[in-house]
């Protein structure tokens, strides 16, 4: 398990605008989600890069410190050409069945737009001090299910099909 982190790590340093370009144009793809998970990586991040390349999509993410603002700053991101909204339960530490969570989707829902969320439970650091910075468990399936049958008219993403999780995820 520990490989896979450093792995994971590993790709994504080498992660960059000029990276995924040539990858893309490798393998034919013709465009890539790009997605904020706030407040590392923000939709202004990603719009610079969309800016750059219009095959490179961006969607918008959710800053739990500034909820206040949720309405205005969708506005604003689908305005300036957000594709859809990443949420990442586990390193953002916010449970997909969160008061929190759904008030975003409620905010979000009218722009009919893809939701995009990770699902599965895993670890993203090696570090004992970084751990602080995950809840793994806010990866699992089950967190899922009262928010996608609270919001039937949303086009749930449901990201790496739950790793482990699958079996959970097809039922």
């Amino acid at each position: 398990e520990k490989w896979a982190m450093q792995t994971g790590m590993a790709r994504s340093h080498a992660a960059t605008r000029a990276n995924l370009r040539v990858e893309m144009d490798k393998y034919g793809v013709d465009f890539a989600a790009l997605m904020a998970v706030p407040p590392a990586v923000t939709f202004a991040d990603l719009q610079t890069a969309h800016q750059k390349d219009q095959r490179m999509l961006p969607f918008t993410g959710v800053d739990y410190a500034r909820l206040e603002d949720i309405d205005a700053q969708f506005s604003a991101d689908v305005t300036n050409n957000a594709h859809g909204l990443k949420l990442h339960p586990i390193l953002q530490q916010v449970s997909l069945s969160d008061p929190r969570t759904f008030a975003a989707v409620e905010a979000f829902a009218p722009y009919q737009l893809p939701i995009l969320f990770h699902a599965g439970v895993c670890e993203y650091y090696i570090d004992p001090a970084e751990k602080q910075n995950e809840s793994p468990q806010f990866g699992a399936i089950e967190d899922a299910i009262s928010l996608i049958n609270n919001f039937p008219n949303v086009n749930f993403i449901v990201g790496h099909a739950g790793l482990d999780g699958f079996r959970a995820v097809i039922e």
